[in-house]
């Protein structure tokens, strides 16, 4: 019986946990729910960008840098993206996100200090 109460509790936090992140998608994309042509080229842009991931060169992550601090929509819409690959660990769910943006090669020019 305890362990039937405990599955029915990891399925409830486990629905919570995708219900808040529509909420999330929601709140930071109103606009996916104005289909405008403004909205559609903004859209047609950020994939074209995120076919342009996984970055491989230093050059490209200094542009996806650049482009991340200067542009609030390009930086939620991403973000917004990236949560979909949130899996039920973080050592799971960051290692999907570097995967997605990264290349092998690149990072290995980088250490986790931050160091080049």
């Amino acid at each position: 019986m305890n362990r039937t109460i405990c599955n029915i509790k990891y399925d409830i936090n486990s629905l919570n946990e995708k219900v808040d992140k529509m909420y999330d998608t929601i709140l930071l994309e109103p606009s996916c729910f104005d289909h405008s042509s403004t909205e559609k080229n903004t859209e047609n842009i950020f994939q074209m960008e995120l076919s342009n991931l996984p970055l491989e060169t230093e050059d490209e992550l200094e542009e996806f840098e650049k482009k991340l601090t200067a542009n609030k929509e390009f930086r939620m819409k991403l973000i917004a993206e990236l949560k979909r690959f949130s899996r039920s660990t973080l050592p799971s769910t960051v290692r999907i996100i570097l995967r997605k943006i990264f290349t092998d090669a690149l990072l290995e020019k980088f250490s986790y200090k931050g160091l080049k």
